[in-house]
């Protein structure tokens, strides 16, 4: 958890996406001219190799690194992923793309020394580690954020159980626009048994005997209708709320899906 907490802090200081393509552009003419003076190619004089260098730096690493940061926050999305943003995708583009060039940049001083032909070679070198590592780190942060969410998630339903043995009245007055003519009062047992008395202006008075049951932060109430789960989304020693699995909230459903209580003194 801590590292993942410095990293989105980490994160947070890293570069907009105007300056990361701003840097691409500029980095990827020079490893272009770089790699000219190493492997020397006659178009002109020497200010026209130069540009050329630089123009075949862009097209062949710039571009493609463009096109990268902007694609990938796009599939990332699409497969329900990470809050990848421009910034982040465009400078693990940057990133990626220096070390295309680094790679090719090496790769063909190696083969000048060795006297080999490794020009085209080293960057389709380079482009295959940039790509992988585009990738790796783009998969590696959604397992470190899937796992901190997992542990926040236990964490949430670490619930101690025995909070809500006692007396609570199911209480909804921060709803003002919910009309409710009646209550409803339970009392959980530490034996899994539980009393519910409601009250109805119509019904008047009945109680039930119903049992309970607790596990991974969900509670389930069994009576000789059937059985009911709710997430507990909440539970002190003063207020407790109860969510519908498989639904979602909705003033519309207080009581029926959404439980709210109160403790009795």
């Amino acid at each position: 958890m801590s590292n993942v907490a410095g990293l989105s802090k980490w994160i947070r200081t890293l570069p907009n996406a105007k300056s990361s393509v701003l840097m691409i552009i500029i980095l990827s003419f020079i490893i272009g001219v770089l790699l000219f003076l190493l492997q020397p190619v006659s178009v002109g004089n020497g200010l026209e190799d130069f540009f050329y260098g630089g123009a075949f730096g862009f097209v062949v690493f710039g571009l493609p690194a463009i096109i990268t940061g902007s694609t990938d926050q796009l599939w990332v999305e699409s497969l329900n992923g990470i809050n990848l943003k421009a910034k982040h995708s465009m400078f693990l583009a940057l990133v990626s793309m220096s070390l295309a060039g680094i790679v090719s940049i090496i790769g063909t001083g190696v083969g000048l020394i060795f006297n080999m032909d490794l020009f085209f070679n080293s960057i389709l070198f380079g482009c295959v580690i940039a790509f992988g590592f585009n990738i790796l780190v783009i998969l590696a942060t959604i397992v470190s954020l899937c796992g901190c969410l997992n542990e926040k998630d236990h964490a949430e339903h670490a619930i101690d159980p025995s909070l809500i043995v006692g007396s609570w009245a199911e209480s909804y007055e921060i709803y003002p626009n919910l009309a409710w003519d009646g209550g409803a009062y339970y009392t959980f047992n530490e034996d899994g048994s539980y009393l519910l008395e409601a009250y109805d202006v119509e019904a008047g008075h009945s109680s039930y005997t119903y049992n309970y049951t607790i596990s991974g932060g969900v509670i389930t109430t069994i009576t000789p209708y059937g059985s009911t789960s709710y997430k507990i989304v909440r539970l002190d020693k003063y207020i407790m709320e109860w969510q519908k699995v498989g639904t979602e909230f909705s003033e519309g459903t207080l009581i029926s899906d959404y439980k709210r209580f109160k403790r009795k003194n």
